[in-house]
């Protein structure tokens, strides 16, 4: 009874609300493709394939599949940056 009165409840509704209005709409998706293609460009990658927010990537011997998060924000390309330019 406990987690049905947890649910309930106005704090985890309000939170649940907050964050699907957080949420990308699928409208911004081509616009987070577009920033994670720029981003494994610029970094030297070249993609092999993707679909949707997966990519599959290659430099030189260095091959891995990424998969976008949809809520991904400037934080995230900052680091998946970093990232890349390391290997």
């Amino acid at each position: 009874m406990k987690i049905v009165d947890n649910f309930l409840s106005e704090e985890v509704y309000k939170n649940f609300v907050d964050a699907l209005q957080n949420e990308k709409s699928p409208m911004e998706i081509p616009g987070l493709v577009a920033r994670a293609e720029k981003t494994f460009t610029d970094c030297g990658f070249e993609i092999l394939n993707n679909f949707g927010t997966f990519f599959m990537v290659r430099k030189v011997r260095f091959q891995s599949l990424y998969m976008i998060p949809l809520n991904a924000d400037e934080m995230y390309f900052e680091v998946l940056r970093k990232e890349l330019i390391t290997l």
